[in-house]
């Protein structure tokens, strides 16, 4: 399992270019003895968040390579946020 996770990871990071900023594993949750929740992170500079969200994922389906077996990816989801923009929760409350 740590090599997959090794191999992931590298194929991850060597995908980091001028418009891919910085793709890593941001956090692991362990669910059971053979289940792991990945959150993956990077910055992707786009012309609008819709082409980020096909980068970004072309990014993660490289880094999964022939691992896809091993990933539930219809499960799959990500968070898009144009640059400068706080996440949702952290938006002030208008009262």
């Amino acid at each position: 399992m740590e090599l997959r996770r090794h191999r992931f990871e590298q194929r991850l990071a060597a995908q980091a270019s001028p418009a891919v900023h910085e793709p890593r594993i941001e956090s692991e949750t362990r669910r059971g003895s053979d289940v792991v929740r990945v959150r993956i992170a990077m910055t992707v500079s786009a012309a609008d968040p819709g082409q980020a969200a096909v980068i970004a994922w072309d990014v993660f389906k490289v880094a999964v390579g022939e691992d896809a077996a091993m990933w539930d990816l219809d499960a799959a989801s990500a968070e898009i946020r144009p640059e400068g923009r706080a996440p949702a929760s952290a938006l002030p409350v208008r009262r």
